[in-house]
Parts: C-alpha cells; sequence; structure tokens
C-alpha cells in the first residue's frame, strides 16, 4: 500500500480570531458610568472622583446637544417641554459646580453626575449614531 504526501509548503493557517468591534462612544460612556457607580460603593480618594467627574461632565456636555435640539422640537408650554427642559438646566447646573470638599459630598455629587449621564445616554445616546432619541 503507498501513501500520498502532501507537496511541501507552508503548514496551513489556524483561522485568524474575529475581530472585535472598536467600542462605540456609547460603550466608552457606559464604562464610566459604570466605574462612578463601583466608585460610589468604595472609599474613592478625591483625586479619583475628581477624575471620574471630569470625564462625567465631558460626556454629559457631548450629549446635552441632542436633548436640547429634542427639546426645541417639542411645542414650548408643553408639560413635556416644560419638564424637559427642567431636567435640562438642572444637569446643566450640576455640571457647572465644582467638586465639593467634602469626601461625602463629592460621592454624592459623582453619584448625581453618573444618573444625569445615564439618563442622557438612555434617551439621546443613539444620537451618537445619528438615531432617533428614546422619549
Amino acid at each position: 500500500m503507498t501513501t500520498k504526501r502532501q507537496p511541501a509548503g507552508p503548514a496551513p493557517r489556524a483561522p485568524e480570531p474575529a475581530a472585535t468591534a472598536a467600542p462605540t462612544r456609547a460603550d466608552t460612556i457606559q464604562a464610566v458610568i459604570d466605574q462612578a457607580h463601583s466608585l460610589g460603593r468604595g472609599t474613592g480618594a478625591r483625586a479619583d472622583l475628581a477624575d471620574l467627574a471630569g470625564r462625567l461632565r465631558t460626556h454629559i456636555t457631548a450629549l446635552l446637544p441632542a436633548a436640547q435640539a429634542h427639546a426645541d422640537q417639542l411645542w414650548r408650554g408643553g408639560t413635556a417641554w416644560y419638564t424637559l427642559v427642567s431636567r435640562l438646566d438642572s444637569i446643566r447646573q450640576d455640571t457647572a459646580e465644582g467638586l465639593a470638599v467634602a469626601p461625602l459630598a463629592a460621592h454624592v455629587q459623582v453619584r448625581q453626575l453618573s444618573l444625569d449621564c445615564e439618563w442622557l445616554l438612555t434617551r439621546y445616546g443613539a444620537d451618537l449614531a445619528g438615531a432617533e432619541p428614546t422619549p
């Protein structure tokens, strides 16, 4: 019995791993929100809180124009318009404040920024990809 030999050549290549999709901006924002939620359960150093607050403020600032654009499309004077504009004004005011000096106040402030960022991301994060906002 004769066996046929395979021709010499390069060894067959193993399949390449599937390319992982690059994280989207929404994924990046959600990662910062998750970090803020987990930091709130521990004893974060002031420097960590300040860094996190700064990143949350940056993401909030990026999401606010989409929310404002949605508010501008609503009938001015309506309940939905008033509720949305009030919430956006509150978010802007919270974002403009510096980080509190007292440790507990700083934790509360970062927690509020993370909640505001999460609210904006849930409703207007689709606008990062050009889709319609979630009511």
